[in-house]
This record gives C-alpha cells, structure tokens and sequence, in this order.
C-alpha cells in the first residue's frame, strides 16, 4: 500500500532480531532519534514505526518518539506486554496506554513448539507460576539452589559450559545489583 514500514527496539540486537524474525527493516531507537535529528530519516504519513518490547521504554524517550510521530503524521504502532518486561528508564508509559486505550491480543503461541512449553508459557502469563515451575522442575529446566550467591555461581557455571558450543548465549539480570564480572 506505499507505506514505509521501520521496526524499532531499544537495542541494536533486538534490531536485528526483530528485522530476520518479521522482515521488516529495523532499527534501534537512538540510532532512529539521531538519523531524525541530523536528517538521514525523515517520517511522513507514509511511515509506521513499530516499536517492539514497548514495555521497556520509559516515559521520556515515549514522549519524544510519540511527538516526533505527531508530528511527522506517522504512524507509532506499540508491540509488547507490560506485564512480561519492565521499562528501563523511569515510568511505565506501556502500560498506561495499554490501560486507558486497551489494546490487541495475539493469543496463539508459535515460538514454542511443544504442547508442554506453550502451555507453561501460558500459566506464566496468567500469573499460575507454579504449576508451569513443577513442569520445568520435572523436565529438568529448573535448578533450586540453598542461597543466591550458590544460585550465581550455578548460572555462571553453566553458563560457562554451555557458551563453548554456542556462540550467542547471553544472562540477563534483573537490576545492575546482580550484574557482576563473570571473571570474578
């Protein structure tokens, strides 16, 4: 239909992603707010950015994006759920918007392949932790360790041996607090 559609994430590897999983041309969100400011991109009405992971953008860089695409007559399409990831900087803008505006639900899961997993995925989501937990438990996904620091050094361990053989394994913390030097 003519128009110019640009994925956008808040990092440069939820771009690339985005753009081999949908095909659709992406970016990350400062690299988007530098190519506008210095005039590589221009929007029009003819663009719709399609922001993923909305959940994790805090209420400033929203306010700039959703303004830029006023602006522009653009149009801002929001993907996410703000129960699953939190925003990084203050605010919860996602959420807001989901709440006072509503939104769409894709309630088909295709990521996981397996009747058990997509069903796990489903009681997670519906706040029923613990009977998906049992699943993982009896399948052998889920380690319980004594205390936190033994949890971080399993993790890490693990970690370890499972990154020799591929090559873009990644751990995630859930605050600065817990991010540590693997070499420690």
């Amino acid at each position: 239909a003519g128009f110019d559609v640009i994925g956008v994430t808040l990092s440069a590897r939820a771009a690339q992603g985005l753009e081999e999983g949908s095909k659709i041309r992406s970016t990350h969100l400062h690299r988007l707010f530098h190519e506008l400011e210095t005039g590589r991109r221009e929007l029009s009405g003819q663009t719709i950015l399609v922001l993923d992971e909305a959940g994790m953008i805090g209420t400033q860089m929203m306010e700039k994006l959703a303004a830029l695409t006023a602006l522009s007559r653009s149009k801002l399409v929001l993907v996410g759920d703000h129960r699953q990831l939190q925003a990084i900087e203050y605010g919860a803008p996602f959420r807001g918007i989901s709440e006072r505006v509503g939104v769409a639900e894709m309630n088909e899961i295709i990521r996981q392949r397996e009747r058990w997993s997509r069903l796990t995925v489903s009681q997670f989501a519906e706040g029923r932790a613990a009977p998906a937990l049992r699943e993982y438990a009896k399948r052998g996904l889920l380690r319980v360790c004594k205390d936190r620091d033994t949890a971080i050094q399993q993790l890490v361990d693990d970690w370890i041996l499972e990154n020799q053989s591929v090559a873009d394994n990644q751990i995630f913390a859930g605050s600065r607090l817990e991010s540590f030097n693997v070499n420690q």
